[in-house]
């Protein structure tokens, strides 16, 4: 048996060399996650216009094709980066998944995010979401979503899970397109 230890990504849960410093699936700084420790997003205000606009990232470089990732309005690292058909966001205290996306390191309670409030589903080349009938509601940029109905989302597109605002950027599966994507919108 190899005693051989690796550093596994707290974003894509690949595992690494012990002496890397960024993950080789997702680009994810290694050395600002560990076990015990989430990254973080600060509330600077309860509207769009009063949050920076964040760092820039070229998607393409960070993202692999397939694959959508999740970042916190103010940082060019991803809460998380995921190949899934189905991710549901929210807050899943016991019953997460790797096909959920736990909010609750960033405050999600306060902000009115629900257990299960919303789901990002792959669709042909791209994505969509749809509230899942959450007490808060959900917003795609600035217009409020119907529950139970399916809206597509842009790479880049800001999805409000009540005042909590996540950037997704993601790459069409097709390899004959390469896109490259900013934070800032």
């Amino acid at each position: 048996m190899d005693n051989y230890s690796y550093k596994t990504c707290s974003v894509c849960y690949q595992e690494n060399d012990p002496e890397a410093k960024i993950c080789v699936s997702c680009g994810s700084d290694l050395s600002l996650h560990s076990e015990e420790s989430y990254p973080t997003t600060e509330m600077l205000g309860a509207s769009t216009g009063e949050y920076s606009t964040g760092a820039d990232i070229k998607a393409d470089a960070l993202i692999p094709r397939g694959a959508i990732a999740f970042f916190p309005i103010d940082s060019a690292q991803p809460l998380a980066v995921t190949t899934e058909n189905e991710i549901i966001l929210g807050r899943l205290e016991k019953e997460l998944t790797r096909d959920a996306l736990d909010l609750s390191p960033h405050d999600a309670l306060s902000l009115g995010v629900s257990r299960r409030h919303a789901l990002v589903r792959r669709k042909g080349l791209g994505y969509e979401v749809i509230d899942l009938e959450s007490t808060n509601g959900t917003g795609l940029n600035e217009k409020r979503l119907a529950p139970a109905q399916a809206y597509e989302l842009k790479s880049g597109d800001i999805i409000w899970l009540a005042r909590l605002p996540v950037k997704i950027l993601f790459i069409e599966t097709n390899p004959a397109t390469t896109v490259t994507t900013s934070l800032n919108r």
